[in-house]
């Protein structure tokens, strides 16, 4: 696993667990928050392996 999918991983985790502990419960801002943390994290982990894989590239 790449530092940046754990890195990612693991803040979701945070934002998730704190949301969980409040006495609100979950909520939408931990939830869209936690999500936007995750795309983020999966975009640079497809663009660091479109990097090192030949052919995966550029299409031009």
């Amino acid at each position: 696993m790449s530092e940046t999918a754990f890195l990612a991983m693991s803040a979701f985790d945070l934002v998730f667990y704190e949301a969980a502990d409040s006495v609100h419960g979950v909520s939408w801002l931990a939830i869209v928050s936690g999500l936007i943390l995750a795309a983020i994290g999966a975009m640079l982990l497809v663009r660091s392996r479109r990097r090192s894989v030949p052919g995966l590239g550029r299409a031009s």
